[in-house]
């Protein structure tokens, strides 16, 4: 037999998640976007894709902490938190993998 209450929540989203989530998306897009020019330009990028690449890599970061700190938070959704840890922690492995590429150099 369906229930037939209904049952009324003071819970929302919480606006750190939101915003964790909205960093890494922007670091991802950095990401892609540089190792796009940089394929396009067989390697030669300009300088400013090394400031892409600094600016990706704080916001992961921040992000990742942002979203951290939003789990803590009482009465809220977890659906935006989880995907601002999981999106900022993919952004911050990828940019330390392209770093260390970069640095050690690639020998295929």
């Amino acid at each position: 037999m369906p229930r037939k209450s209904f049952m009324f929540t003071s819970r929302k989203h919480s606006r750190n998640g939101i915003i964790s989530v909205i960093l890494g998306a922007t670091s991802l897009t950095g990401l892609v976007a540089a190792v796009i020019v940089s394929f396009l330009n067989r390697g030669a990028t300009p300088l400013r894709m090394g400031g892409v690449g600094l600016v990706g890599m704080m916001s992961c970061v921040l992000g990742f902490i942002v979203g951290l700190l939003s789990t803590k938070e009482y009465d809220s959704y977890m659906l935006f938190p989880r995907m601002g840890v999981i999106l900022n922690g993919l952004a911050v492995f990828a940019w330390a993998y392209i770093i260390v590429i970069g640095v050690y150099g690639l020998n295929v």
